[in-house]
């Protein structure tokens, strides 16, 4: 097992080498960490959460080496972070209150300084489980599955509302949902569609997502372990045949409160 750690401004880390041996010309298979796979998981990131494409954040990369496989990636984290530059003093003085004031409202937890560890409020802030695939004639991006504190947060509190209850009715799900006030309710199919990428989503995997399946799931149809609502977004499409892979169905799956990421498979 190896291991990298790196401060960046989200994936934008240049450098990222994981293979034992030099790749020449005549290698035949091909490492799944080459440069190319390392630049389309960074654009991929940056166009499904585009409001983290700015910020700081330091990651943590699990890898395994798997003989003539080559180094496959398992599992990336990442936290957000302030630059280390800079000094910081509080304020003194100020204008002295002759009546009473409300209680100023508590103040989000800050984040850590790059190259530390992750305090307690970030360690799941964005944990992402992916499969680059390991063959050079793989698709760009087979599996990526999120969650996290940034990504479904408020969904997890709710599904938890059901834990060891009877399982709900879809209008019983619906209810505790709504009453969450989601940005993305299963009425708001249209201001969902608008704010998925669909033709980047495309450029970058190769999946063709249809608008005309979008589908707000209530419950899983397969579900035999009776797990808590979906209650999500699901979009379905077709990643065409190539010179060396035939055409094969993919999916995308959105939480509701913030039309984010959570599953995609192709």
């Amino acid at each position: 097992m190896r291991k990298s750690v790196c401060a960046l401004v989200l994936l934008g880390c240049a450098w990222i080498s994981m293979n034992p041996e030099p790749v020449t010309a005549s290698t035949k298979a091909k490492s799944a960490l080459q440069y190319d796979r390392i630049e389309v998981l960074e654009r991929f990131l940056k166009t499904v959460y585009p409001d983290l494409a700015d910020q700081l954040a330091m990651f943590k990369l699990d890898t395994t080496f798997e003989g003539k496989k080559g180094v496959t990636i398992r599992k990336l984290k990442f936290y957000p972070c302030r630059p280390t530059g800079g000094v910081s003093a509080p304020m003194l003085g100020g204008v002295i209150a002759l009546s009473p004031q409300r209680p100023s409202p508590p103040q989000p937890p800050i984040a850590p300084r790059c190259g530390d560890d992750p305090t307690p409020e970030f360690e799941h802030f964005l944990d992402v489980y992916f499969d680059l695939g390991a063959e050079y004639q793989a698709r760009p991006i087979f599996k990526f599955a999120a969650s996290g504190t940034y990504v479904d947060e408020k969904l997890q509190e709710l599904r938890e509302e059901f834990a060891g209850k009877p399982y709900p009715t879809d209008d019983e799900a619906l209810q505790a949902l709504l009453s969450k006030h989601p940005k993305f309710g299963p009425k708001n199919k249209k201001e969902f569609l608008a704010s998925v990428p669909l033709e980047k989503i495309r450029e970058i995997t190769g999946c063709r997502l249809r608008p005309e399946t979008v589908t707000f799931v209530m419950e899983l149809e397969e579900n035999p372990q009776h797990l808590p609502p979906d209650l999500q977004w699901h979009i379905f499409g077709t990643a065409p045949a190539t010179e060396t892979l035939s055409a094969a169905d993919c999916s995308a799956t959105f939480e509701p409160f913030n039309g984010r990421l959570t599953l995609f498979m192709d």
